[in-house]
């Protein structure tokens, strides 16, 4: 082989591998795009809800619970009170759990009303035994039966237990479960 004949082959493989280097460095990455698919799962963290209302298919239930009014050492005879929410609603449970009972016996009244506190329309009056832990549900003897619920019509309404004589010797909390009807 002559001399010319090395240089161009030389010149040859040069020119192919610039022309390599130049088509590697320019050269598009290839993208490969998958839609992403969210669904919502509605998984819950733990056994617990802490929230203050669920709503299932179109169902609104709010839950309550608020401890006796007569722990903080006050004489009162409003045990505790749960602001209903303002759409036409039914109670499907109301109650007391009491942790610490009086001395004595005493009358409970749970009740409905239109202000903090008001006992307008009784729901249920029942006894409290002297130095019992029991749980008092509205519905167990009421007046009025919550069996097929107790119907609130729209607007500001409140949930009221009460107790006959002022006190400051019960403790434990108080419960309620209301389901909107609107």
């Amino acid at each position: 082989m002559t001399k010319g004949n090395y240089f161009t082959i030389g010149a040859l493989v040069i020119a192919i591998l610039v022309l390599g280097v130049i088509g590697f460095a320019i050269r598009k990455p290839v993208v490969n795009i998958q839609p992403v698919i969210e669904m919502p799962m509605g998984a819950v963290s733990g056994p617990e809800l802490t929230y203050p209302s669920w709503t299932v298919n179109g169902i609104t239930r709010h839950f309550y619970r608020e401890a006796i009014a007569t722990g903080g050492g006050t004489a009162t005879t409003t045990l505790c009170n749960f602001k209903l929410p303002t759409a036409t609603s039914t109670i499907e449970s109301f109650s007391i759990n009491v942790t610490t009972g009086p001395t004595e016996v005493h009358t409970i009244q749970f009740a409905e009303g239109t202000k903090w506190g008001a006992t307008t329309t009784a729901i249920n009056t029942t006894s409290l035994i002297a130095n019992v832990k029991v749980a008092l549900n509205a519905s167990s003897t009421a007046t009025t039966a919550l069996s097929g619920g107790f119907g609130i019509s729209g607007g500001i309404h409140w949930l009221t237990a009460r107790i006959e004589v002022a006190t400051t010797t019960i403790r434990g909390f108080c419960t309620a479960v209301v389901r909107e009807m609107d």
